[in-house]
């Protein structure tokens, strides 16, 4: 499970900065459920963005995580 603590930890403490920074290494999410981490990456991306203030790239992360899908 991943929470809104999570994403801004992963920011602070950790320097996360993409979504797939956060999504891929540091919770897996993506590795684990592609669907799921697509469901959650917009928001993921708005803490990112309010958090560091730049691009959490997320459009890139979206390309990335389909390619992770089950046809």
């Amino acid at each position: 499970q991943l929470s809104e603590a999570m994403v801004r930890f992963a920011a602070r403490y950790e320097y996360a900065r993409t979504v797939e920074d956060v999504l891929a290494r540091r919770n897996r999410l993506l590795f684990l459920d592609a669907s799921a981490a697509l469901a959650v990456a917009p928001q993921v991306a708005e803490i990112l963005s309010t958090e560091t203030g730049v691009s959490p790239e997320l459009a890139a992360f979206e390309a990335l995580a389909k390619s992770y899908q089950m046809p």
